[in-house]
């Protein structure tokens, strides 16, 4: 009988420079966009449509972080993470024959992640939505490419008509009323009171209390952001399958014909929505339609950039400038856990306090001073070792045995 292969990770000589840059900028994308969750309790005063900032600087701020970056980089990290696991897949098919247990053993590690990270750090969490959707996506493993972009189209207009069916308050009231928090949960401005009262002068163990019910309020509220997030997973999963990252160049047309009709998409759907749509009543049938075109605008931006990124990585020169983007996006995992930990850190009582305290504007100006922070401990990191802390981990469990973590002298980050 022939023995079979170990399955190892990707070693860094193995990796696509591509998409470790996309990732690297998707991280700064989402610190952006997260930056007002870390400093107000932004889910709640959204819901109350409320604002604590109207000076013009924070309005600007607030504006263009909502037109260029809101919804643009999850989905691309969503999008990314669809890619990663058709790779996974594919090579321990290559070199074993238990490929899809593998990954579910490597989900379930990412769901206690998660869920670490949301009760102990940060409630805005998204590696617990991604673990729960990921074992969805295993089912679209060997289907053909065809059925997999139908499949995300599909998902990607499913929202409206969950909106039309009153799918959301059919499961929202019922997740609330078995969560035993309460009435409360129905009541924004009483979560918002009592989130402020605790992020800005509790201790830390009332903040742990106060996270989980942040995490089963956003739940709550924001599964309806699971189909398009679906969605993307499976545009990656397509691209996957044609391998268009792994053979750019040959890719090179359709890739500019999806930069060229990525942003039309987007201009469109962003002039219909602000000029054209007429429904406010979700049970109506132009109602849907109008929310399908909306749903067309963040998705198609995020493709807008990645293609953007794609083809200036063609230019060696500016491909050379992005080793720093790859190095954060090798550690995209433990990145993203990093700038919980600052952020934290800087807005909750136990740090500097400053929560309720820093506007938009100030908000984008921190984000700019993090990220070449992260940028630096990356590069430093990786001259060291194969992988980032958290991806280290999250290797070794998976495989059950601890990995190879020091890199030999002669591998460069940039490859």
């Amino acid at each position: 009988m022939t023995q079979q292969s170990e399955v190892k990770p990707i070693q860094p000589e193995q990796r696509m420079m591509e998409l470790d840059v996309i990732r690297g900028f998707a991280i700064l994308g989402i610190l952006i966009v997260n930056m007002q969750f870390f400093s107000s309790a932004y889910q709640y005063l959204s819901r109350a449509r409320m604002t604590l900032w109207t000076e013009e600087g924070d309005k600007l701020a607030k504006l263009l972080i909502d037109m260029l970056v809101a919804s643009k980089f999850y989905t691309m990290f969503s999008f990314l993470f669809g890619i990663g696991m058709m790779i996974f897949l594919e090579r321990a098919r290559r070199k074993g024959r238990r490929e899809v247990p593998l990954f579910l053993r490597r989900i379930s590690i990412l769901l206690v992640f998660g869920l670490i990270h949301a009760i102990l750090i940060w409630s805005g969490d998204i590696l617990f939505e991604y673990a729960v959707l990921a074992f969805l996506l295993v089912l679209f493993y060997r289907a053909r490419p065809w059925f997999v972009l139908s499949s995300a189209f599909f998902f990607l207009f499913l929202t409206p008509v969950l909106n039309f069916l009153g799918t959301y308050q059919k499961v929202t009231i019922p997740l609330y009323q078995a969560s035993g928090l309460g009435v409360k949960l129905f009541n924004p401005s009483l979560m918002l009171q009592e989130a402020n009262e605790v992020y800005e002068y509790g201790t830390y163990g009332s903040q742990v209390l106060q996270r989980i019910a942040d995490f089963v309020y956003q739940y709550g509220v924001f599964w309806a952001l699971f189909p398009v997030v679906f969605a993307m997973f499976l545009f990656g999963v397509y691209a996957a399958k044609k391998r268009i990252f792994q053979n750019v160049a040959e890719h090179r047309t359709l890739i500019r014909w999806i930069w060229v009709g990525s942003l039309f998409t987007a201009l469109f759907s962003a002039f219909y929505t602000n000029s054209l749509a007429v429904s406010s009543n979700p049970q109506t049938v132009r109602y849907i339609l109008d929310q399908c075109i909306r749903a067309l605008h963040n998705p198609a931006l995020c493709f807008f950039y990645v293609t953007s990124i794609l083809q200036l990585m063609q230019i060696d020169w500016i491909r050379a400038k992005t080793a720093p983007f790859a190095a954060v996006g090798r550690m995209a995992i433990s990145n993203y856990l990093m700038s919980s930990l600052i952020c934290t850190t800087i807005f909750y009582s136990y740090g500097f306090g400053l929560f309720n305290k820093i506007g938009p504007a100030k908000g984008l100006l921190i984000s700019f001073l993090i990220y070449p922070l992260l940028m630096v401990f990356s590069i430093v990191w990786l001259r060291y070792f194969r992988y980032g802390p958290v991806e280290w981990l999250w290797r070794s469990l998976t495989y059950g045995q601890l990995q190879s973590m020091r890199l030999k002298r002669d591998i460069s980050i940039s490859r």
